[in-house]
């Protein structure tokens, strides 16, 4: 107990300590790359630090992109702090790292440091400014709704699609294992075969208000066997609770050995976070989401009457509520669903399966 505690305080005044040197404006950890630590403080690396400013203003006044940054590092010899390759995205934080024009950042507040910076604020600046401008959207190319729902029966390929006279989409395997016998698809023809993975969740009002009832019948059940649950988990964190101090006091009276009551307490610590661990699942969960299961059903109930009213984004939004892709040949369509409709898709199947 002494050494967890000597450790825990140990590790709260190391933080307040740090915390106490970056108010005063001083680097308080490990000096980043470009720098080195003395003096209490960092400092200009006199042999890496020149190459780091010179790649940094490489990147704000060229057209320079971050791929090639790293690899202008490695043809230098530029490395990151522990030796190894500077990959994409430590360029990245490098850039974004407001060390190299006088600040620094620390528990979530930035701070004005009082080591000598590598670049200017301008300069830092014009960085972020270009950062900025490569993160920005890139201009939306055509949307095909329909792309990366169909998979090709016969090789296994996506199907892609390409815009003919300027107004006509038609989709088609993107063969890239090959010359494949899949045939092209006007975009309309395509939707209306679609229709199928609809289809195959399609219920009755009938079925979904049948299924609703053995749903609702269920909630009761596990909310009962789940409070059960509760109270026996309870009870067996008392339990443990009272074997742990009876443990205890036979050490204080020399029952068992130091070795002996160590040992047993770590077992029964160990079963003690397990027990509050199931505790607080159990406090935590609730029973089905009656109102997601009743929108789930009227969604399997009603999608294939919408369907080819809508457009065909509206369209493709709806099997993508409800399945993964679907493998498509001449002759037939195979839906991948998601769950629940994947269950629902085996009820249609199978009728009798309803009551499981």
């Amino acid at each position: 107990a002494f050494s967890r505690f000597y450790s825990a305080q140990l590790s709260e005044r190391t933080k307040a300590g740090m915390l106490t040197k970056a108010r005063s404006h001083t680097y308080p950890t490990y000096a980043p790359n470009g720098y080195v630590n003395a003096d209490r403080n960092i400092k200009i690396d006199p042999l890496v630090g020149p190459m780091l400013r010179e790649m940094l203003l490489r990147y704000a006044r060229t057209d320079t992109s971050i791929l090639d940054l790293s690899k202008w590092a490695w043809e230098r010899g530029l490395r990151s702090r522990h030796g190894k390759r500077m990959s994409k995205s430590a360029v990245h934080e490098i850039l974004k790292n407001p060390v190299y024009m006088g600040q620094f950042r620390w528990q979530g507040k930035v701070y004005d440091g009082s080591h000598k910076p590598l670049i200017s604020v301008e300069i830092f600046n014009a960085i972020q400014d270009k950062l900025h401008r490569r993160n920005l959207p890139r201009p939306a190319k055509r949307h095909f709704p329909y792309r990366g729902l169909v998979t090709c029966g016969y090789c296994g390929c996506l199907l892609t699609a390409v815009l003919k006279k300027g107004k006509y989409v038609y989709y088609h395997c993107t063969q890239s294992k090959g010359k494949c016998e899949q045939p092209y698809y006007s975009q309309d023809k395509l939707s209306v075969r679609l229709l199928e993975v609809l289809e195959g969740i399609r219920m009755t009002r009938e079925n979904s208000t049948e299924l609703m009832h053995l749903v609702t019948q269920d909630t009761e059940e596990i909310r009962r066997a789940r409070q059960a649950r509760r109270l026996q988990l309870k009870s067996e964190e008392t339990r443990i609770v009272e074997r742990m101090d009876s443990m205890y006091e036979d050490r204080l009276d020399g029952i068992i050995t130091e070795d002996q009551w160590l040992r047993r307490d770590e077992q029964q610590n160990c079963r003690l976070r397990m027990v509050r661990e199931e505790i607080s699942r159990t406090s935590g969960e609730t029973a089905f989401d009656e109102e997601a299961v009743r929108t789930t059903l009227e969604l399997a109930q009603r999608l294939p009457e919408l369907y080819l009213r809508k457009s065909h984004e509206e369209r493709a939004l709806a099997l993508r509520i409800v399945s993964w892709n679907s493998v498509l040949t001449a002759e037939s369509v195979d839906p991948v669903y998601k769950e629940p409709f994947a269950a629902i898709a085996k009820w249609r199947r199978s009728p009798a399966w309803l009551p499981g």
